[in-house]
């Protein structure tokens, strides 16, 4: 009866433990909206920005960060911390695709996986994230945005 109880109590400890979320050491890239999709460049907005975190947009092309025109196409939204460390995402801190095709811009909201600030700068953040939606929308790499 014993050894039961205890199997049982591991058992739904182990479905409290969500999936471990490894972030690969690459340049940040994966799938949005089924189709392959490779970070180039990215920036935060000063206005949507507070102390909880930085408002970053990343895109699959090449733009003036911190201009007035950013990327287009498929795209990352993500409330990066205001500090380094390691964090989970979930429903308070998340991630959402933007899927960009001919209905308009769809836009998915991941709440698992995994994001880590190593380094903020003056002028940029550095770091990695590994989020999922569905197959055909989960990220995986490092990348570094331009702070505006």
């Amino acid at each position: 009866m014993r050894t039961i109880l205890i199997a049982s109590i591991l058992s739904f400890s182990a479905l409290g433990c969500g999936e471990s979320f490894e972030i690969a050491d690459q340049p940040l890239q994966g799938q949005v909206g089924g189709a392959s999709w490779s970070f180039v460049k990215g920036d935060t907005n000063a206005f949507l920005s507070d102390e909880g975190g930085y408002f970053a947009t990343l895109f699959a092309e090449d733009y003036e960060a911190c201009g007035f025109s950013q990327g287009a196409g498929n795209s990352l939204i993500l409330s990066i911390p205001t500090e380094t460390g390691d964090f989970d995402l979930g429903l308070q801190r998340n991630m959402t695709f933007v899927v960009d095709d001919n209905d308009g811009p769809q836009n998915l909201v991941a709440t698992e996986g995994r994001i880590v600030v190593d380094e903020i700068t003056a002028t940029t953040i550095t770091g990695g994230i590994h989020a999922r939606f569905d197959g055909d929308n989960e990220i995986d790499g490092t990348f570094t945005v331009s702070i505006c």
